[in-house]
Protein backbone atom coordinates (compact mmCIF):
# COMPACT_ATOMS: atom_id res chain seq x y z
CA UNK A 1 0.00 0.00 0.00
CA UNK A 2 0.51 3.34 -0.36
CA UNK A 3 0.66 4.78 3.19
CA UNK A 4 3.92 4.91 3.74
CA UNK A 5 5.03 6.65 0.44
CA UNK A 6 5.95 10.09 1.04
CA UNK A 7 4.16 11.47 -2.19
CA UNK A 8 0.61 9.78 -0.89
CA UNK A 9 0.86 11.13 2.64
CA UNK A 10 -0.18 14.52 2.35
CA UNK A 11 -2.08 14.38 -0.75
CA UNK A 12 -6.02 14.42 0.60
CA UNK A 13 -6.12 11.04 -1.38
CA UNK A 14 -6.14 13.24 -4.57
CA UNK A 15 -2.96 10.75 -5.97
CA UNK A 16 -4.82 7.65 -5.48
CA UNK A 17 -7.52 5.58 -7.55
CA UNK A 18 -10.58 3.81 -6.21
CA UNK A 19 -10.60 0.35 -7.85
CA UNK A 20 -13.52 -1.53 -7.96
CA UNK A 21 -13.75 -5.19 -8.63
CA UNK A 22 -15.29 -6.79 -11.83
CA UNK A 23 -15.63 -10.42 -13.91
CA UNK A 24 -16.19 -10.41 -17.36
CA UNK A 25 -19.46 -11.70 -18.45
CA UNK A 26 -18.17 -13.60 -21.15
CA UNK A 27 -14.61 -15.33 -19.83
CA UNK A 28 -15.55 -15.03 -15.91
CA UNK A 29 -11.94 -13.53 -15.30
CA UNK A 30 -12.15 -11.10 -12.44
CA UNK A 31 -9.92 -7.93 -11.86
CA UNK A 32 -9.69 -4.59 -11.09
CA UNK A 33 -10.58 -1.15 -12.75
CA UNK A 34 -10.69 2.45 -12.26
CA UNK A 35 -11.32 5.78 -14.47
CA UNK A 36 -9.64 8.55 -14.22
CA UNK A 37 -9.49 12.22 -16.11
CA UNK A 38 -6.80 13.64 -17.59
CA UNK A 39 -6.30 17.07 -18.74
CA UNK A 40 -4.11 18.63 -21.82
CA UNK A 41 -3.28 22.11 -22.30
CA UNK A 42 -3.31 22.47 -26.33
CA UNK A 43 -2.59 26.03 -25.77
CA UNK A 44 0.99 26.17 -25.67
CA UNK A 45 3.27 25.92 -28.89
CA UNK A 46 4.87 22.66 -30.20
CA UNK A 47 8.41 21.70 -29.06
CA UNK A 48 10.98 19.82 -30.92
CA UNK A 49 12.96 19.52 -27.78
CA UNK A 50 12.63 15.52 -26.92
CA UNK A 51 12.59 16.69 -23.13
CA UNK A 52 9.71 18.68 -23.68
CA UNK A 53 10.61 22.25 -22.24
CA UNK A 54 7.32 23.26 -21.59
CA UNK A 55 5.61 25.23 -18.78
CA UNK A 56 3.11 22.30 -17.96
CA UNK A 57 0.37 22.82 -15.25
CA UNK A 58 0.03 23.83 -11.59
CA UNK A 59 3.38 24.42 -10.48
CA UNK A 60 5.06 24.87 -13.97
CA UNK A 61 7.54 22.39 -15.44
CA UNK A 62 11.10 21.11 -14.70
CA UNK A 63 13.34 23.93 -14.92
CA UNK A 64 15.53 23.51 -18.25
CA UNK A 65 12.57 20.69 -19.14
CA UNK A 66 15.26 18.03 -17.95
CA UNK A 67 14.63 15.39 -14.56
CA UNK A 68 16.48 16.27 -11.67
CA UNK A 69 19.90 14.12 -11.04
CA UNK A 70 19.48 10.57 -9.26
CA UNK A 71 21.00 10.26 -6.21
Amino acid sequence: MNEGDGIFQNSDDLLTLTLVEYEDEDSGETGYETTFDVGLDLSAEPTTDPMGGGGGGRGGGRPNGTPPPRP
